[in-house]
């Protein structure tokens, strides 16, 4: 999946307050979050490097499809 897919999937997407993101993460700022880490992959395209924030973003986007599809 693409960044800009995940961008603009999350653009129009209801955003929870809070998001648990794994048993040792919660996101208190979960429109934040996904800004910075969307911009930082964006600023760094190719670098492998930065492929940790892109596991994060991908496992955000995950949780709020699957609680958009829940509710």
């Amino acid at each position: 999946m693409t960044v800009q897919a995940i961008k603009e999937y999350l653009e129009t997407a209801v955003i929870p307050e809070i998001v648990e993101l794994n048993d040792c993460t919660i996101i208190l700022n979960p429109k934040n979050f996904y800004e910075r880490h969307i911009a930082m992959l964006e600023r760094n395209k190719g670098n492998k490097t930065f492929l940790p924030y892109y596991d994060r973003l991908l496992s955000f986007y995950n949780i709020i499809k699957l609680q958009g599809v829940l509710y």
